[in-house]
């Protein structure tokens, strides 16, 4: 099973090399790992999915609820028309990636001032949304901000985080940033 968190916009390196991310530096060279950098485990935090279509819908999850399948994790608002369409593309390609065998999850987390703009999200997509809250801030226990993009492995451990402000494009409205988030979810299904 993989796990895809993501956020709104932004580029990143290709993904040749999954454990690189020629953004971070020399910041994943201590150890224990930040929880940002390829090789960290997923934080653990809980939220409740709003996504009426997602099969926890009104329970309250973290991201070990994903353990045994690749995750793509999300930060996005709501109330961004960006990450509205990121929402649409990544329900595209989840359902493209089914078709060519790779079951992956998608999961989104809503921004915490973007919950009276849920709506407008939800509509987009059907995979878990889960709402942050202030009491628990999953966007910093995840080291990122809106638009940034996660790949996790079957285990839970971060294989790739796309920053929005990154050099490799994850646009998922242009060819080239739909291929990497796919190539980069498809080389984590094979490990």
């Amino acid at each position: 099973m993989f796990i895809l968190v993501s956020a709104c916009g932004g580029d990143d390196e290709p993904t040749q090399n999954l454990l690189q991310d020629p953004d971070v530096g020399e910041q994943c060279q201590t150890q224990p790992l930040p929880v940002y950098c390829a090789g960290a485990m997923a934080p653990s935090f809980a939220l409740e999915d709003i996504q009426p279509r997602s099969e926890g819908f009104q329970q309250t999850y973290g991201l070990e609820r994903f353990t045994g399948k690749v995750t793509v994790v999300s930060l996005l608002a709501a109330w961004c028309p960006f990450c509205r369409s990121q929402a649409e593309n990544m329900e595209r390609m989840k359902q493209e990636l089914l078709n060519e065998g790779v079951d992956a999850n998608f999961v989104s987390v809503n921004s915490v001032d973007a919950y009276e703009d849920k709506d407008q999200l939800l509509a987009r997509c059907s995979f878990p949304v889960l709402q942050d809250t202030l009491a628990v801030t999953a966007w910093d226990l995840l080291g990122g901000v809106k638009d940034d993009i996660y790949v996790y492995d079957r285990q839970g451990v971060l294989l790739r985080r796309f920053r929005a402000t990154g050099t490799t494009n994850i646009r998922l409205s242009t060819e080239d940033g739909y291929a990497n988030l796919k190539t980069a979810v498809k080389q984590a299904s094979q490990r």
